[in-house]
């Protein structure tokens, strides 16, 4: 059982819960790196150990296990790692497929213990969507 959606960027407007998540973001002082996943440290300890935090605590039946991820990254589809920091410090990865057309939004990792302040998810995705609006990427596919 799976689910996921297909934005149109070319119809994508900012509503009402978008600004309020902008709104809660703002005094934060977010910064996204998009990076080239040849040019970024999939193996690097910090950075998988990270992701296993999240995924332990998210994902139902111990799903993604250090040899699940790592197989993930090793995808050919796989191009993009959207890094989002904070203070310096990484606070969330979204795995991400990107082509002309298409931005696939594959999965995110978040930091865990900032849930009750920020809406991370939500803006990691909208920022995402946002984004490929303004690269005239048409689609952005969220989910499987």
């Amino acid at each position: 059982m799976c689910r996921s959606l297909r934005v149109n960027t070319t119809v994508f407007e900012n509503n009402s819960e978008n600004r309020r998540i902008l709104r809660k973001v703002k005094p934060y002082e977010i910064t996204a790196h998009w990076h080239d996943i040849n040019d970024f440290n999939t193996v690097d300890e910090e950075f998988i150990d990270f992701c296993l935090l999240y995924a332990s605590s998210r994902f139902s039946h111990a799903s993604m296990s250090k040899e699940r991820l790592a197989y993930i990254l090793s995808r050919q589809y796989i191009n993009r790692i959207l890094e989002f920091r904070m203070n310096d410090k990484p606070i969330g990865y979204v795995v991400c497929a990107q082509t002309d057309r298409s931005l696939h939004y594959y999965f995110c990792f978040f930091d865990i213990s900032m849930m009750e302040q920020i809406p991370l998810g939500k803006y990691f995705m909208w920022y995402a969507i946002d984004q490929a609006k303004q690269k005239s990427i048409p689609y952005v596919y969220l989910g499987t």
